[in-house]
């Protein structure tokens, strides 16, 4: 594949993550849903905990590290986000009783971000405190650009709280290096330290540019 199709079929798999009315149709299409599914196939472990445990072995083999993310974003249900939030307390009790080293990832909408932040903020404290249990870091993955803010709120919030919970930056998003900054020089008691005191900081090169 040239470069100049590699770039296109990039920014329309970035536009596909982006955009949800055109997720849900495309999902809801047995053809493109079959297509969406090939294309995600290699990113992905599994449909089931424990397919995603059965993968480590041979990620580990390779030298690498492992990270797992149960994947899902903008449920509106509060309900369903609280059912979700337990699937990730499961994942992370998992980690901690198998002893295998694993970082959690996830997105705040997942577990209820869009819907209320202070039943978001009460379900990622149960997440944290079972990932810190388990000996485990948390990372709070990248969404779309007008998220950006509850996000790094978010984050914000836990900090004040936990030593383990990292974020992960929009490269493409121009006001990232203000809030890489701003991340890099906080710690618990919002005090300037070096970089080895912060929370963990991670830059993603997916979401956009505003």
């Amino acid at each position: 594949m040239n470069t100049d199709l590699q770039a296109q079929a990039a920014d329309v798999l970035r536009r596909l993550a982006l955009d949800e009315s055109l997720k849900e149709r495309t999902m809801a299409d047995a053809a493109t849903a079959a297509l969406a599914r090939k294309v995600a196939a290699r990113y992905i472990g599994g449909e089931t905990i424990d397919d995603a445990f059965d993968r480590l072995p041979s990620i580990f083999a390779r030298g690498h590290k492992a990270s797992i993310e149960y994947t899902g974003e903008s449920v509106r249900d509060p309900e369903l986000a609280n059912a979700e939030t337990d699937v990730f307390v499961e994942l992370a009790e998992r980690i901690g009783t198998s002893g295998v080293e694993s970082t959690v990832s996830f997105d705040l909408s997942h577990i209820g971000l869009v819907i209320d932040p202070e039943q978001c903020f009460r379900n990622v404290v149960r997440l944290a405190e079972t990932t810190e249990r388990a000996g485990a870091e948390l990372i709070i993955s990248a969404e779309a650009s007008d998220r950006t803010d509850l996000v790094l709120d978010m984050h914000a919030r836990l900090a004040e709280r936990f030593t383990h919970v990292g974020i992960t930056v929009q490269a493409r998003l121009h006001r990232t290096a203000c809030h890489h900054c701003k991340l890099i020089r906080s710690n618990t008691s919002g005090a300037a330290l070096d970089s080895s005191a912060a929370p963990l900081v991670y830059v993603s090169s997916s979401p956009e540019t505003p």
